[in-house]
């Protein structure tokens, strides 16, 4: 089992220590290659690590003339693992860290999948956050999955963080990140799509930590009441506006049934928003 892991690096500040632990750690494991990305358009980073890790092999370094986003750089890592004959490509944001035995708890997985997932817990109270593994309903509706340890749910949509990608389902259906997407939702886009080959499978002993930036998404109503917000471009800006505009291509390509279309009518109704917006306060 070949395996390539993809760490991408932006503007990483304290996240570079990170860096620096997880290549420590993915060095010592057979079968395992390391890729470094560095998005930000310079060689900052690379230099660094190229120092510390001077004497250990395995391990090779990309970089972008130019700003580049996440899954840009994934990508690379897919169609690097495509030309030299990986077996499986595991992403890592630069904000995260695995543990020892992280990597060889995927690797007995023995269950038919398109792709593992780790378990993602809070680097501040070791808490899981759901809202990185879970399955789009038919509407497009993000619900989590249940972490039990010895469980293996199937899911179909998943953050990059902690994920062990087959190459043999990338490699026959063609499925790469839409970089058209940007960086709102293209995970989660990329993994459904994987999940209609075969499914991907959460496997909670694996786990790999990352900081808790979304609080209000950490319960089921959270998850719901978020679901009819991203319908909604009122007083929205950048990143926010790009998540409603992906989210509702989501619904256009992949959605269907009564709430699907329930979904579409209500993104004609802006008053609905501040309804919405004032639910969640509430629940909150």
């Amino acid at each position: 089992m070949k395996i390539l892991a993809c760490i991408v690096a932006f503007n990483p500040g304290k996240y570079e220590k990170y860096i620096a632990r997880n290549i420590e750690t993915l060095s010592s494991i057979s079968d395992v290659s390391i890729l470094i990305v560095e998005n930000d358009g310079n060689e900052k980073v690379i230099n660094n690590l190229k120092k510390s890790f001077k004497n250990v092999s395995g391990i090779s370094y990309q970089s972008s003339l130019k700003v580049r986003l996440p899954g840009e750089a994934f990508n690379d890592a897919l169609h690097e693992a495509e030309r030299a004959n990986y077996d499986y490509v595991y992403f890592l944001d630069q904000d995260s860290l695995i543990f020892t035995d992280t990597i060889s708890l995927l690797k007995n997985e023995t269950l038919d999948f398109s792709f593992l997932a780790s378990s993602v817990i809070s680097e501040e109270d070791d808490t899981y956050l759901p809202y990185f593994r879970g399955n789009l309903n038919d509407s497009m509706t993000f619900h989590s999955a249940k972490q039990s340890n010895g469980s293996r749910n199937k899911i179909n949509a998943a953050g990059y963080t902690g994920l062990l990608i087959n190459m043999s389902i990338v490699r026959n259906n063609n499925i790469y990140i839409n970089n058209h997407l940007k960086i709102e939702l293209d995970d989660y886009d990329f993994t459904y799509r994987l999940s209609r080959i075969k499914p991907g499978i959460l496997v909670p002993e694996s786990k790999v930590t990352h900081p808790n930036k979304k609080p209000d998404r950490n319960n089921f109503c959270g998850e719901v009441l978020d679901a009819y917000l991203q319908l909604f471009e009122i007083n929205r800006t950048g990143r926010a506006k790009m998540h409603v505009e992906n989210y509702l291509y989501l619904i256009d390509k992949y959605g269907k049934g009564t709430h699907t279309r329930l979904k579409k009518e209500l993104h004609k109704c802006m008053w609905i928003n501040t309804m919405l917006l004032a639910l969640k306060r509430f629940e909150n």
